[in-house]
């Protein structure tokens, strides 16, 4: 039962991510040549739209095309690679996640949305080490410390530390934090 709210609570913090960042994200794709009926930039917009609405397997054929079109498209890999987890398929979310880490090794989300890839596949050990590179990346990622408090609070001998990072992040703010800590009567004060 507890694997089943971690799954649960991975599931939504990965939505909320995706949600945010596909509102945040205005960034160039080079478009095709004359050729084609879409440009690189439409595909996207169109994987984009398919995503947000749930359509996961067309959203991973139009980040697909985009990859044809310029295969360099960091957002693109890492696009398909967060439908192709949400569509259960984690080994291919994960090369699509390897493939933009690789492009921009500098970029939080992709190691971030990595970390998650592994964690629903349930490869815990490479999720806590990708969440735990995203927190050195990046010290406020909220985010990143909820999952590896989660993962950690299910791992002998490491619950106390997974409470710790669970109340950190519920400090910095994040609300799923913050609620799972009410739900179980525990303060982060």
């Amino acid at each position: 039962m507890a694997r089943a709210r971690l799954m649960i609570l991975i599931r939504i913090a990965v939505l909320a991510a995706v949600f945010v960042y596909l509102c945040s994200l205005t960034f160039p794709v080079w478009a095709a040549g004359g050729d084609t009926v879409l440009s690189a930039q439409e595909w996207f917009d169109r994987g984009r739209f398919m995503g947000e609405i749930g359509n996961y397997h067309k959203a991973v054929e139009a980040f697909s095309r985009v990859i044809e079109l310029a295969p360099d498209s960091l957002h693109a890999y890492n696009n398909r690679g967060v439908a192709y987890s949400e569509l259960g398929n984690y080994r291919l979310a994960i090369q699509d996640f390897n493939r933009a880490v690789h492009l921009n090794p500098k970029e939080v989300l992709f190691r971030f949305n990595r970390g998650v890839a592994f964690a629903k596949g349930e490869e815990y050990d490479l999720a806590i080490k990708d969440f735990k590179r995203v927190i050195a990346m990046d010290p406020q990622h909220s985010n990143a410390r909820f999952l590896l408090g989660l993962i950690q609070r299910s791992t002998p001998g490491e619950g106390h530390t997974g409470a710790d990072n669970i109340k950190t992040s519920a400090r910095m703010g994040n609300k799923e934090a913050q609620e799972y800590l009410r739900a179980r009567f525990m303060g982060w004060f």
